[in-house]
């Protein structure tokens, strides 16, 4: 009886081992949601108001909200997660020309981009990885002029963006795991949040 319990011990310690090495093998979606700092948005603006400030324009109480976004991978291969990432940033600021202020500047971002996630290490409570995503974001621009006639400027523009987070780093249960990113996009240089894998 006491060689059958050993027995089922080491069966037992040699099966959870091989699990842990191959980690969470079994699950093929995860889902993420997160908030980053400086998005290559905030980056766009900031040499904009250079531009604008040559002219004689300057911002000030800039504000930012975000970036937060969300995203979904589909783990097709054990190292290897294709999805997309959806980001969300809003920017508030005041406008001046010369000493007195003229208006109220807000600045809304959405993005969309397809990704991919590359796992380099994957165990049962830790792992290492890269991500590459590559899509569009719409800016809508609006001025209040604060005349009483509503919003007197409104612009909507498009352009190309990405997210590139060199390393990324998760903990956590198999499950469910906290996250954080370092790279360069609209999600941000830096990035933190969790994610559910099922």
């Amino acid at each position: 009886m006491k060689k059958f319990l050993i027995l089922m011990a080491v069966a037992m310690m040699t099966t959870m081992g091989a699990k842990a090495q191959n980690g969470y093998a079994d699950t093929r979606h995860e889902i993420g949601i997160g908030i980053g700092w400086m998005s290559t948005s905030q980056w766009l603006d900031a040499f904009e108001d250079v531009g604008f400030a040559l002219a004689g324009t300057s911002f000030k109480d800039e504000k930012y909200i975000g970036p937060f976004s969300g995203e979904y991978f589909y783990r097709a291969k054990e190292w290897l997660g294709v999805g997309g990432i959806v980001a969300l940033g809003m920017k508030t600021q005041d406008v001046y020309l010369g000493s007195s202020k003229s208006g109220d500047l807000t600045n809304l971002y959405i993005s969309l981009m397809p990704a991919v996630k590359l796992d380099w290490l994957r165990k049962e409570k830790f792992g290492m990885y890269s991500k590459i995503g590559v899509g569009g974001t719409m800016r809508a621009e609006e001025i209040d002029y604060g005349n009483n006639s509503g919003t007197d400027y409104s612009d909507t523009s498009f352009h190309l963006n990405w997210q590139l987070s060199l390393l990324g780093l998760e903990v956590g249960s198999p499950r469910i795991r906290v996250f954080g990113e370092l790279g360069f996009g609209e999600q941000g240089i830096a990035l933190f949040g969790v994610r559910t894998k099922f």
